[in-house]
């Protein structure tokens, strides 16, 4: 919601972005503590359920959420 505020208030959808890194690289590091994941013999990471590419998702909208924030930082930074 916060991101999606961007028209309003560059520097509230900045926040929102951070926010949003937080939640998706914390989500990420439970890669390391999935059971399915470390499979001996296939190459790190293995990943064969739809849990295991639920987590993988984050990749991209950990990216999404680095350029939105950096987006509406700047774009804070030059209302001023």
């Amino acid at each position: 919601m916060l991101i999606a505020l961007r028209p309003v208030s560059a520097r509230i959808s900045g926040i929102g972005s951070c926010a949003a890194i937080v939640i998706f690289f914390t989500t990420l590091t439970f890669i390391l503590t999935t059971p399915s994941v470390w499979q001996e013999g296939l190459d790190f990471p293995c990943l064969p359920g739809p849990i295991d590419q639920f987590l993988i998702k984050d990749v991209v909208l950990l990216a999404a959420a680095m350029w939105t924030a950096g987006e509406a930082f700047r774009a804070a930074r030059t209302v001023r």
